[in-house]
């Protein structure tokens, strides 16, 4: 990302979940979640963020490991600092590496069935 033009960033490891949309210019970062009918809109997602459901993000940056409560709308830098950092045990806490983990996996068994 750093250096290289773009419209729409999107990371290693992540995961966009249905009815989810990216608008940009905006950049979702490594290992971030976002979980279904969210919307990201000229933001940042930091590094292992997650959106819960029918959230969003709105011209802010969202710092690295923070989420955004189901159905909360950020749209001032302020409100997105003050997000809550994930913390063990929170519920989508590795929800992000199990769905890599999953597609990992089915990318795998397809090539392997393809090949034979």
């Amino acid at each position: 990302m750093e250096g290289r033009p773009y419209s729409v960033y999107v990371g290693e490891r992540v995961s966009i979940a249905h009815q989810s949309q990216i608008h940009g210019p905006a950049a979702v970062c490594d290992d971030a979640f976002l979980a279904m009918q969210t919307l990201v809109f000229n933001a940042n997602v930091g590094k292992g963020s997650v959106l819960e459901p029918k959230s969003g993000a709105f011209g802010v940056e969202i710092p690295e490991n923070r989420y955004v409560p189901a159905g909360m709308m950020i749209t001032k830098q302020e409100d997105a600092d003050a997000l809550p950092e994930i913390f063990e045990g929170y519920f989508f806490e590795r929800t992000n590496r199990d769905v890599v983990s999953v597609n990992i996996e089915l990318a795998k068994g397809y090539r392997e069935k393809s090949e034979k």
